[in-house]
């Protein structure tokens, strides 16, 4: 018998050894997004599971939904995009984030890279590992609420 995950197209994030607490943050974030209940118009790839290697009892990646983006983030279609999806983007950038922050989920690495764009031209929020880019975000801010604004 199948499983779920089974009859998914997913997409699998490695996990590297020295990814501890960048792992913990991811995690958390998840299980946050997962335990609010959030709609499916909220731009956010979904876990659907962990994967351990059962003979080191290490985490060595993560199980999400597919986005079917062809590895288009934001800063790569903006340019060539008309304003009118630039408006679109947005909207459903700061609509994701509204409900994140209505359930104190952070996303915490604001940067157009971290934004893929999907076949349909919605946005996908990705990366939950915590860290900021320096430029875009005060130090002080990251991992915040104000930080994600």
């Amino acid at each position: 018998m199948s499983t779920l995950v089974e009859r998914m197209t997913w997409f699998y994030k490695q996990v590297l050894v020295g990814d501890v607490g960048m792992t913990i943050t991811k995690l958390a974030t998840y299980a946050n997004i997962y335990a609010a209940e959030l709609g499916e118009d909220v731009g956010v790839p979904r876990l659907l599971s962990v994967v351990e290697d059962e003979q080191i009892l290490r985490i060595i990646g993560l199980q999400l939904l597919y986005t079917d983006c062809k590895n288009k983030t934001i800063s790569f279609v903006a340019q060539a995009s008309e304003r009118i999806l630039h408006d679109k983007w947005l909207k459903h950038i700061i609509h994701s984030l509204k409900e994140f922050h209505a359930h104190q989920i952070v996303w915490g690495e604001v940067k157009a890279d971290n934004v893929l764009i999907d076949m349909h031209e919605g946005a996908y929020l990705i990366h939950f590992g915590g860290g900021y880019t320096n430029g875009l975000v005060d130090k002080d801010l990251m991992n915040t609420q104000e930080g994600d604004s």
